[in-house]
């Protein structure tokens, strides 16, 4: 059985160790601890190329910046958002756009990394601003 990859890019280390824990316990899924800044994230990825990212969501439950770069790079690549001090987890996956949906409870979370769960259609997240990634982007291609 191939085992799923998740990497770990909390950047509080009380939750990071938590979620390192709850999922290493866990025989079906391979645990990477991701680093807490951006290119310790991106290098992270690029390296163990995981099926899933789990990050921390800021208090708006905004698609956090880092999404577009990596969702943009690793095109089969799902980022899981957790703000736990609200309840609140949000998938992130392109299809093409980048799209997110609620999920509820721990056995949400378990079950989606395991893809027993079908992904919900969700709706499309508006973009707040141009990534930094977005902008390189635009100047290579003109």
């Amino acid at each position: 059985m191939k085992r799923i990859r998740v990497l770990v890019a909390y950047r509080e280390c009380l939750m990071r160790d938590l979620l390192l824990t709850l999922l290493r316990d866990q025989p079906d899924l391979e645990v990477i601890n991701g680093g807490t800044r951006g290119s310790e994230i991106r290098r992270a990825v690029a390296d163990a190329r995981p099926d899933f990212v789990i990050v921390e969501l800021d208090s708006t439950d905004a698609r956090p910046r880092i999404c577009d770069d990596l969702l943009g790079r690793h095109s089969s690549l799902r980022i899981l958002g957790l703000a736990p001090e609200r309840n609140t987890a949000l998938l992130f996956w392109p299809a093409p756009a980048i799209r997110c949906a609620h999920m509820e409870g721990s056995g949400s979370l378990i079950s989606t990394l395991r893809g027993i769960t079908n992904l919900p259609a969700g709706k499309p997240m508006q973009r707040v601003e141009k990534t930094p990634f977005e902008d390189w982007q635009r100047r290579l291609s003109s």
